[in-house]
């Protein structure tokens, strides 16, 4: 009787090897999307930040009324003139999103005519991206760009 020493699988050196290149193409997958996550996530807030801006000036228009954006760590408000009235909006946004009121002042003011109160700029960083918003005088134009 003859022994027939036919295995039809893989050796274990073999499945060390698929794993392993596996492993590390994985590994790059991973570290390519977490970076498109944080660059997503910058640029959504820049995205919001900026149209709640143009919200609250056309509130500001249409209701004939000062409106406030009152920048908090972690979250920002817009409000009518007195503080104690009520919040129209909050939004929270990642602890890790810095807002630097450089020229600006806080609470930022939109007038009834739809101007600011005062012309500055502020800058807006994440993680290696920076950004920076200008508001500027006559017609409350708002525009932001990325320095980084």
């Amino acid at each position: 009787m003859q022994s027939v020493n036919n295995n039809k699988g893989f050796t274990f050196v073999e499945m060390l090897l698929v794993l392993f290149i596996v492993s590390v193409v994985s590994s790059f997958v991973f570290v390519n999307i977490s970076t498109a996550y944080d660059k997503r996530k910058i640029d959504h807030f820049m995205e919001q930040f900026y149209i709640d801006l143009l919200y609250t000036q056309e509130y500001a228009m249409s209701h004939y009324v000062d409106m406030k954006v009152h920048l908090r760590d972690g979250h920002y408000e817009i409000r009518g003139s007195s503080y104690a009235g009520p919040t129209i909006l909050k939004r929270t946004y990642d602890d890790g999103i810095q807002v630097d009121v450089m020229t600006m002042q806080n609470p930022i003011v939109f007038k009834p005519s739809g101007n600011i109160e005062r012309a500055g700029s502020l800058f807006v960083g994440y993680k290696g991206s920076r950004f920076k918003v200008v508001f500027q005088l006559g017609r409350g134009r708002v525009y932001y760009e990325k320095i980084r």
